[in-house]
C-alpha cells in the first residue's frame, strides 16, 4: 500500500525532495527570502503625494556607491560638486543619505523638474575637463561591472534633476551695511602680541604629597580620559586611559613622480604646436605698450610639454592605480593560500624593475655649463642614445633632503654611461645620500631614483602601533585626507571595529583611497589597519599610574601660585622687568585678526583665529585668547591717536595648556573706512557665497528633506490582537 502510494505520487515526492535539498543547501534565511515581499514594493515610508519603498532605497543606494567614484570629476566649484559634498558633510550615515536621495530624486520628479540630454553631455565634459577619464571609467564599468553607458548617463541625469531642484529653491539676499562693517572689522583689524607663558610646573616647590585618599579621587575622576584631551578651557587635561593605538599598512603613489615622467612624444608635441601656433607667442610691455612676438621652438616645445603633461599624467597615474589594484588583489589571494604577507610591499617590489639597460646607455657628447639641475637632467636624457624618454631626478623637498631644482650643473664628457653621468651630477650636490635607480612597469623608458632618495610612483610602508596624535605627527599620513566625508587618516583608522564595536570597518580591510595633499609630493595613498587595541582603562592604580597622578594633583596645587605671579605684573613695564627676571621666552604672535575665512568658496567660514605659533590643544583656546586680546588690548577710541604699543597687559588662566598666559600687545593695525568701501564688494560676495554654502548645506539635511516633503516613516507592522485565548 505504502508502495502504490509512491508510486502515484511519486512526481509530487520528487518536487519535495527538490524543495528539501535547495532549502538546505540555502539555509533558512536563503529559503525564506523566496517567499518574501518584492522590495519594490515594501513602503517603508510616505509623503502626502507619493510613497518610499525598500526597492527605491536600495535604487539610491547603488546610485550613491557609483556617484563616489563619479563625483570626483565633476569639480569642487561647480554646483553639482558642491551639492555632492554637502550630501555627504549633512548625512554622513550611509542608509540615512541613501533614503534622504531617494526622498530628494522623487520630490524632483514630483515638482516636474527635467534633464535633458545635452545637460549631460555638458556634465560629462565637464568631468573630462576636471581630469576624470571618463571614457576608460565607462568601458570599465561595462566591461567588468555589465553597467552599460546608458545606464551611467541616467545617473549623471537623476543626480542633475537633484541639483536642479536644488538650486531652484536657493535664496541669497544681500547682507546689511551692520553686517559687512562687522566683518571687515573682524578680518581687517589685526593686533601682534609678545606672549610670556607662566607654567604652574615652576611653582612645584614647596608643595606637599597628596594622601592616598587624594590620590584615589584624582584618579577614579580621569581614569577614563586619555592624557591630553581638552575637556574645557578651566580643566585640566589629566587623564590615564591608554589610547586607541593602530599599526597602518600602506601604499603611497607620487602624483609628482608620475608627472614629471609623463613627456609627451614628439608627434603629440608637434600636433600642439601645429593646432596651437597662433597661441604660442610671447608678451612684453604693459598696457596700450603690450606687444607679442612668436615664441621660438624651443620655447614653443616647452610650452606644449608643459600644456600636454597634466593630462598624460592624469591618464597615467589611473593606470598605475588600476595596475596597483589588481596586484594588490593578486597578492591577497595568494596570502590567503600561503604564508602572510606584506601585501603593498609586494606590491611595490612587483612595479619596481631593474634599469641596467637604460643606465649602461653610451652618450657620445654631454655639454653642460652651468645649467640648472631640472634643465641638466632632461639635457642627459636627450643625450643618450638611444634616447631616454625622462629621467625623474629627485629634485624638491623630502623630508629633511631638499635638492634645489635651479642647482647650477656643469658636467663635459664623452662616451659616457647615463649611470656614470647621474653618479656626477648627484656628486655635485652636497650631504646627497648615493641615488640607487629603477623602472616602474607600465612606464616605459624613464628612470626613477629608488633609494637614497626615493622618488618613485609606489612607495610602501607601515607604522608601529601608534596613537591618533602620533599617525598626526608623521609627515606624510598627517596630510591624508577623504572627501567625502572630508576627515583625516588617523581618523579614519580609528574607526576601526577593534576601537568602535558598532563600526563595520575590520583590521585588515582596506580603506577607502586618500588624497595626499602636499605640494612638494602630492598624489594619492591606498591603506589598511593590519592591528588595533582598544583604549583601556586602567583597573588597578599601578605604582607608574600612581607617579603620574601624584605629578598632575602638584600642578593642580601649584597653579594658584602661577596665577599670583602672573596677576602681580601690573602693566608693560612689570612684564618686560619679569621676562628680564626670569630670562623667560617670549613669543610673538605675529599680526592677527579676530576672525580669518576657511574652506572654499562654495563652503566658505569665518572662524575665530588660530594662533599657531602658540600651539594650543584646542581650537577653543584660540578663540578664547583671541576675543580676550581684542577686548583688553585693542585700543579704546580709533579716532583718536593711539601708540602701537600698549601699556596694559592681558593675563589669563589657561589650566587646560597648564600655564597661565601674560600678553601684551606690541602691533595694532586699524580697519579703514577707506579700505572698507574699497572691499565691499567682495565682502558682499564672501557672505552670500557663504550664505550660499549654508543653504546647500541645509538642503541635504534629512529634517529639512522631511519638513519639505512630509515624510513620515511607516510603522513596523504588528500583529492584530484578538479576543481569542492563545494556544
Amino acid at each position: 500500500m505504502a508502495l502504490g502510494f509512491f508510486r502515484k505520487r511519486q512526481k509530487m515526492i520528487f518536487v519535495i525532495m527538490v524543495v528539501l535539498m535547495v532549502s538546505f543547501l540555502i539555509g533558512y534565511q536563503g529559503f525564506s527570502m523566496f517567499f518574501q515581499k518584492n522590495p519594490s514594493k515594501i513602503v517603508i515610508g510616505e509623503t502626502p503625494d507619493f510613497e518610499i519603498t525598500l526597492g527605491k532605497v536600495n535604487d539610491a543606494r547603488n546610485d550613491l556607491e557609483t556617484l563616489q567614484w563619479l563625483g570626483r570629476g565633476f569639480g569642487r566649484y561647480t554646483f553639482q560638486g558642491a551639492a555632492f559634498d554637502a550630501l555627504y558633510l549633512s548625512t554622513p550615515r550611509a542608509d540615512e543619505r541613501a533614503l534622504l536621495y531617494a526622498l530628494l530624486l522623487r520630490q524632483a520628479q514630483e515638482d516636474d523638474f527635467a534633464v535633458a540630454d545635452v545637460e549631460v553631455d555638458s556634465l560629462i565634459q565637464q568631468m573630462k575637463s576636471n581630469g576624470m577619464d571618463f571614457d576608460a571609467y565607462a568601458t570599465h564599468m561595462r566591461q567588468n561591472q555589465g553597467v552599460p553607458l546608458k545606464q551611467l548617463r541616467a545617473l549623471l541625469a537623476r543626480w542633475l534633476l537633484i541639483c536642479k531642484a536644488c538650486q531652484a529653491n536657493q535664496i541669497v539676499t544681500p547682507p546689511s551695511r551692520d553686517q559687512l562693517e562687522r566683518l571687515f572689522r573682524d578680518i581687517a583689524e589685526k593686533m601682534d602680541l609678545k606672549v610670556v607663558k607662566i607654567p604652574a610646573q615652576d611653582f612645584l616647590q614647596g608643595i606637599g604629597e597628596p594622601t592616598d585618599a587624594q590620590v584615589t579621587e584624582l584618579f577614579e575622576a580621569h581614569k577614563n580620559r586619555p592624557a591630553g584631551t581638552f575637556a574645557g578651557l578651566d580643566s585640566f587635561s589629566f587623564g590615564y586611559l591608554t589610547p586607541a593605538r593602530v599599526q597602518l599598512a600602506y601604499l603611497f603613489i607620487s602624483q609628482n613622480a608620475i608627472l614629471r615622467s609623463s613627456i609627451p612624444t614628439d608627434g603629440e608635441i608637434a600636433d600642439y604646436i601645429k593646432n596651437n601656433g597662433d597661441k604660442l607667442v610671447k608678451t612684453s610691455g604693459e598696457g596700450d605698450t603690450v606687444k607679442t612676438a612668436p615664441m621660438s621652438y624651443p620655447e614653443k616645445r616647452a610650452a606644449a610639454i608643459q600644456a600636454l603633461q597634466p593630462e598624460l599624467a592624469q591618464a597615467k597615474f589611473n593606470q598605475i592605480l588600476e595596475r596597483i589594484r589588481q596586484l594588490a588583489n593578486q597578492e591577497k589571494t595568494s596570502r590567503a593560500e600561503g604564508p602572510a604577507k606584506n601585501v603593498y610591499a609586494e606590491v611595490v617590489r612587483k612595479l619596481t624593475l631593474p634599469a641596467d639597460d637604460l643606465l649602461q646607455r653610451k652618450v657620445p657628447v654631454l655639454a653642460l655649463e652651468k645649467q640648472p639641475l631640472e634643465k641638466a637632467v632632461d639635457m642627459l636624457a636627450q643625450a643618450a642614445d638611444p634616447r631616454i624618454g625622462a629621467i625623474c631626478f629627485p629634485y624638491g623637498r623630502h623630508g629633511k633632503v631638499k635638492i634645489a631644482p635651479d642647482l647650477k650643473i656643469t658636467l663635459n664628457a664623452r662616451n659616457i654611461t647615463v649611470g656614470e653621468a647621474l653618479a656626477k651630477i648627484a656628486a655635485r650636490i652636497p650631504d646627497l645620500p648615493k641615488l640607487q635607480w629603477g623602472m616602474c612597469e607600465g612606464i616605459d623608458n624613464v628612470l626613477f631614483s629608488v633609494d637614497g632618495v626615493r622618488f618613485f610612483p609606489a612607495t610602501a610602508g607601515r607604522t608601529g602601533l601608534e596613537t591618533q596624535e602620533q599617525i598626526n605627527d608623521d609627515p606624510m599620513l598627517s596630510k591624508c585626507f577623504s572627501r567625502q566625508p572630508p576627515a583625516s587618516l588617523a581618523q579614519l583608522a580609528m574607526r576601526v571595529q577593534t576601537i568602535e564595536p558598532t563600526s563595520k570597518f575590520l583590521v585588515n580591510q582596506d580603506g577607502p583611497p586618500l588624497r595626499v595633499w602636499d605640494p612638494d609630493n602630492g598624489g594619492a595613498i591606498l591603506w589598511r589597519v593590519t592591528a588595533a587595541e582598544a583604549p583601556q582603562s586602567p583597573e588597578t592604580l599601578t605604582d607608574e599610574i600612581r607617579k603620574q597622578v601624584v605629578r598632575d594633583w602638584k600642578l593642580r596645587q601649584a597653579f594658584p601660585k602661577a596665577i599670583a605671579q602672573a596677576d602681580a605684573i601690573k602693566n608693560a613695564a612689570d612684564l618686560e622687568a619679569y621676562i628680564k627676571a626670569k630670562k623667560s621666552k617670549t613669543v610673538e604672535t605675529g599680526l592677527f585678526a579676530r576672525k580669518a575665512p576657511r574652506g572654499d568658496r562654495q563652503m566658505l567660514m569665518f572662524l575665530p583665529t588660530r594662533l599657531t605659533v602658540l600651539n594650543f590643544s584646542s581650537p577653543a583656546v584660540d578663540g578664547e585668547v583671541v576675543k580676550e586680546a581684542f577686548a583688553a588690548l585693542a585700543p579704546k577710541n580709533l579716532s583718536a591717536d593711539y601708540p602701537k604699543e600698549s601699556q596694559n597687559v592681558l593675563t589669563l588662566p589657561l589650566p587646560s595648556e597648564g600655564y597661565v598666559l601674560v600678553a601684551r600687545r606690541i602691533d595694532f593695525e586699524p580697519a579703514e573706512k577707506k579700505a572698507f568701501e574699497e572691499s565691499k564688494p567682495g565682502l558682499i560676495q564672501l557672505l552670500q557665497q557663504r550664505q550660499a554654502g549654508q543653504s546647500l548645506l541645509e538642503w541635504f539635511t534629512m529634517d529639512n528633506a522631511e519638513k519639505r516633503t512630509g515624510y513620515v516613516p511607516k510603522k513596523p507592522e504588528r500583529q492584530e490582537a484578538t479576543d481569542e485565548p492563545e494556544a
